[in-house]
């Protein structure tokens, strides 16, 4: 039988308080950043030069869904990547990677642009969902 987890309060850490807002502000952002561009992204693309409407909704839908296809194809790579970096290197990565990418976004003049950094965007910022993770695993350590 395996005995059941007795946490180590030798190492108490005050700041895993902190820490989770942190993360918790983080990973609102980072979702916010992935999907609250939907109601504006027809928008976007009509001011990039397309006018045709079927052609908007099309170009809207590539732009939109690329972000979560790249992120789905890279989060394996970035899971693994974090095994052996660390997963707080790989968050900072992942931060840093999005802002870059999503402020690009902003600058983009050709709808292909715009594809390009959403597909940038999800490959940048694979690792999101490995902030509650490592949340987890900090206060385990530190209960």
């Amino acid at each position: 039988m395996s005995a059941a987890y007795q946490p180590d309060n030798s190492a108490q850490s005050p700041y895993w308080r902190q820490n989770l807002i942190v993360c918790l502000l983080g990973s609102f952002t980072t979702i916010v950043a992935m999907t609250l561009i939907l109601p504006f992204l027809p928008l976007y693309v009509e001011q990039l030069g397309i006018t045709d409407h079927a052609a908007i909704v099309q170009w809207s839908g590539v732009a939109y869904g690329a972000t979560f296809f790249t992120a789905a194809l890279v989060a394996p790579l970035w899971g693994r990547l974090a095994d052996v970096y660390g997963r707080k290197l790989m968050l900072i990565r992942a931060s840093l990677g999005m802002a870059i990418a999503m402020s690009l976004i902003g600058m983009a003049t050709d709808v292909w642009q715009l594809v390009f950094l959403r597909l940038l965007t999800g490959l940048l910022g694979g690792m999101h969902r490995a902030q509650p993770y490592s949340l987890q695993r900090r206060r385990q350590r530190h209960a």
